[in-house]
């Protein structure tokens, strides 16, 4: 009871102190500084390679739905036959969430009647046996590929749906280079394969589609606009905490130097930190 009363005495004593009381801003600065780790590690979708799979899951089952539900409406795909107008407005998106293909059911390794895009062109053998919910790679990137029948005007034809899970191409024919559209924090990081890993994802059969691969050891970090504003904030108390221990010091000693020293010394103690333990704001 005693020795409580008397880490309470000191503790306030210390506050009342016209230097150290000054050390309360870098106390500050250092509790504002965990919020980040907070928002890093528990908030954003790059926290963990698990958080990252989960969120990669959710944007890619959103797409698989947005195929089912254009494959589940013939009054939609017979505009598209006859390149009319209205065509669904998510074709006119800049970065489109899946493409389509639409093929005579009777000829399926014929030229597709209907394609959105030009960048990429299912191969004949898939569109004739290929399952849907195949994950393949073509000469951009890696793809689902989805398959349906479906009626439009009284004729059958099938419908193959893309949707791009990982853009990749080779720079100056050395260096590949991997970009996921939707998740460049994961771009060059990050590796889609078919070998069994911890990250899986899902194919809209409810299947295993293909793995995430780590590409580097250490964590993913991805700046974002929580965690850069609480950093900010962290370095501007470090700045209050400097200016104003520094200015008590001198005006405490009534010289100069002693002024001096503190700041000097603050600037010590905070690249010693950067260095121990690394560089806290990553802006």
């Amino acid at each position: 009871m005693e020795r409580g009363k008397n880490i309470n005495a000191a503790i306030a004593q210390w506050g009342k102190h016209p230097v150290l009381k000054h050390t309360l801003w870098l106390i500050l600065a250092a509790w504002v500084y965990t919020l980040t780790f907070i928002f890093n590690n528990y908030w954003s979708r790059y926290a963990s390679y698990s958080s990252v799979t989960v969120s990669f899951q959710k944007a890619l089952s959103a797409k698989q739905a947005l195929f089912a539900n254009v494959a589940g409406d013939s009054a939609a795909l017979l505009p598209l036959l006859q390149q009319r107008q209205p065509q669904p407005a998510w074709l006119s998106q800049a970065q489109k969430p899946l493409d389509i293909f639409l093929y005579p059911a009777n000829r399926p390794l014929a030229a597709p009647v209907f394609w959105s895009t030009g960048a990429v062109l299912p191969a004949p053998s898939h569109v004739d046996t290929l399952a849907t919910g195949s994950f393949v790679r073509y000469g951009n990137g890696a793809y689902e590929f989805l398959k349906q029948r479906v009626i439009i005007g009284n004729k059958a034809f099938i419908i193959i749906g893309l949707i791009q899970l990982e853009e990749s191409f080779f720079i100056e024919n050395a260096k590949l280079r991997r970009f996921f559209p939707g998740f460049s924090g994961l771009n060059n990081k990050m590796a889609l394969v078919d070998t069994a890993t911890a990250y899986p994802l899902k194919a809209h059969t409810g299947g295993t589609l293909c793995f995430f691969q780590p590409l580097v050891p250490q964590p993913i970090y991805v700046v974002n606009v929580a965690s850069t504003i609480v950093e900010c904030l962290a370095l501007f108390l470090v700045v209050v905490f400097v200016t104003r221990f520094s200015n008590a010091a001198f005006r405490q000693y009534k010289t100069p130097l002693w002024g001096l020293l503190a700041f000097t010394g603050c600037l010590l103690l905070l690249r010693f930190s950067l260095l121990q333990f690394g560089v806290p704001v990553k802006l």
